[in-house]
């Protein structure tokens, strides 16, 4: 794995990437400013420099020549959520030797690292963006700060500074997402909320309010909606948790829209200790399964190995319930079976499948 170097003046963006690159297994080297950067790469010669574009003291598009001046094989890839037209120009005129865009997120994101320290390629395309989010907040600095957040995540961020701006932008578009202050002098995101989804049902429940502390008010009409809510100061792992609720309650959702097979395979559930167990139906995302004992705890992680199709697949119980004498319980895996499931049951076994 390699040692990569991140000079961005956000924070917020350096713990992110950081993580997850480390998490990859990359030697992390993190750097708030440009200022002193050319020394860290002098000292710890990184295999790949991921410059922001935009920092106070000196753009990255200038930092890119100081170093390549000493360290021509070091590559240099731009950081940014700028337009890609505009990336493609500042790439060939400072010499960088690509960039990744901000919107990247997850596992595209350690591909595309992966790519760019094996590939000759000298620009790798940004994201595209496939869901949106409406952040109405009235504070600049605190807009801007989710706003990253959210695009890290991959998601087109619109920002409103106020009540009518939002309103206006939520009848023209379809957000996946909505994040607002409770609390703000100018701008009562709850109020603003209710109004928004009398327009758009598809935002019920997509919600992330953010208040002050000891409003147990708003607390509770945030709870009452059905949404999420942050009290302040945030950061972005607070806020990414709370967009990772808001996904899982609609894979909760999604998991009755799978298309289902009749087929009984055994199987073995590993969670405090391994329980034998039948698979009565199965989708390419999770199954019910029949087993002995007590039910088992919802929400809790559990390991399935489905003898048949030699596979194993961490999951979460979903629900589970004695029946019987028999305990039914639903299992949401961590990732599909698609290639191994299409390629033995469907062909092999006949099954239909139910919407």
């Amino acid at each position: 794995m390699a040692k990569i170097l991140i000079v961005d003046d956000n924070k917020l963006i350096l713990v992110m990437i950081s993580d997850l690159l480390q998490g990859a297994g990359h030697t992390m080297i993190v750097h708030d400013s440009p200022l002193g950067a050319e020394s860290i790469v002098a000292r710890e010669n990184p295999e790949l420099v991921l410059l922001d574009v935009e920092m106070p003291e000196m753009n990255g598009d200038k930092l890119v020549s100081k170093i390549k001046e000493k360290h021509k094989d070091i590559k240099i890839h731009f950081l940014s959520d700028k337009p890609t037209a505009e990336l493609e120009k500042l790439t060939m005129e400072s010499g960088a030797d690509g960039y990744i865009s901000k919107a990247c997120m997850g596992e595209e994101l350690i591909k595309r690292v992966a790519d760019i320290l094996g590939s000759k390629e000298e620009i790798v395309e940004g994201a595209r963006v496939e869901s949106s989010a409406l952040v109405a907040i009235e504070d600049a600095s605190e807009a801007k700060d989710i706003s990253e957040i959210l695009s890290f995540l991959h998601l087109r961020v619109d920002l409103a500074p106020n009540e009518a701006m939002a309103k206006e932008l939520a009848a023209k578009n379809n957000y996946d997402l909505f994040i607002s202050e409770a609390d703000s002098a100018g701008l009562d995101g709850l109020d603003l909320y209710k109004d928004i989804i009398e327009g758009s049902s598809r935002l019920k429940g997509r919600a992330i309010f953010l208040m002050s502390p000891g409003m147990t008010s708003m607390i509770f009409t945030a709870k009452e909606l059905n949404c999420q809510y942050l009290i302040k100061p945030v950061d972005a792992k607070q806020v990414m948790e709370k967009i990772v609720e808001i996904r899982k309650h609609d894979d909760d959702s999604d998991r009755r829209r799978d298309a289902r097979y009749k087929w009984r395979g055994e199987c073995e559930i590993s969670e405090a200790q391994d329980i034998k167990a039948r698979v009565e139906n199965i989708s390419l995302t999770g199954a019910k399964v029949t087993h002995d004992g007590g039910p088992l705890e919802s929400g809790s992680k559990v390991s399935v190995f489905i003898k048949e199709l030699d596979i194993e697949r961490e999951g979460e119980i979903q629900w589970s319930e004695l029946k019987g004498g028999i305990v039914e319980s639903g299992v949401r895996f961590s990732r599909e079976i698609l290639s191994t499931f299409v390629n033995y049951i469907v062909p092999n076994k006949d099954t239909k499948s139910k919407g």
